[in-house]
């Protein structure tokens, strides 16, 4: 596994924004460990530095753990007054999250066929919409259903709806190499200049 900062923050978003500092360390050990010591130094304060640049580190319950960075306050306050982030607590928006993090697209476009509001929903952990969940698994058909169904209901989509940390679902279709599902986001959203966070895609 090499050290980079999509590395890191692929192993913190396929945990839902939140790790144990232990954990991350475990599986990221092979890349720092060497048997330079100048050299594992060097690996030991760049993985420090791409941790910081991605995340920060708490303490709960005298545990360290690793959590995506949120969006500046400014950021999502306007994300708050345009678009719902409702955190699920009915069983329906419930089961919708599951079924998206689970990528059982069959059973999410029966519940999008009952529900379009639910293609605007996050999840409370990660801040992913169904559209970050698809654009990890690399589903272009199942972008497409998510964002044509709600709107022949007059439902808008926000195809550049940023999770925790500021990451929208094409910054996660790149991280994961999906190109397909990337040009179809592109197309979908006109103004591209708003798809990049901090220069990266």
């Amino acid at each position: 596994m090499d050290l980079t900062q999509e590395s890191i923050l692929s192993f913190l978003l396929e945990h839902g924004g939140k790790v144990k500092n232990s954990e991350l360390l475990n599986y990221f050990r092979r890349s720092i460990n060497c048997s330079d010591p100048a050299e594992k130094q060097h690996n030991r304060e760049l993985f420090k530095k791409l941790v910081n640049s991605v995340a920060v580190v708490k303490q709960i319950d005298e545990v360290k753990f690793v959590v995506l960075r949120l969006p500046n306050k400014s950021t999502r306050q306007a994300d708050d007054a345009k678009y719902s982030e409702s955190v699920p607590l009915e069983r329906l928006a419930h089961e919708w999250l599951v079924k998206c993090a689970a990528g059982m697209w069959g059973h999410i476009y029966a519940l999008l066929l009952q529900d379009t509001g639910l293609a605007q929903r996050k999840d409370f952990m990660s801040g992913f919409t169904a559209l970050h969940w698809a654009a990890k698994d690399g589903s272009s058909e199942m972008i497409r259903k998510l964002m044509d169904i709600p709107k022949k209901r007059g439902i808008h989509v926000n195809v550049n709806t940023k999770a925790h940390g500021g990451y929208t679902p094409l910054h996660i279709a790149a991280i994961h190499g999906h190109t397909e599902v990337m040009v179809l986001l592109v197309q979908r959203y006109r103004n591209v200049t708003k798809l990049f966070f901090r220069g990266k895609v």
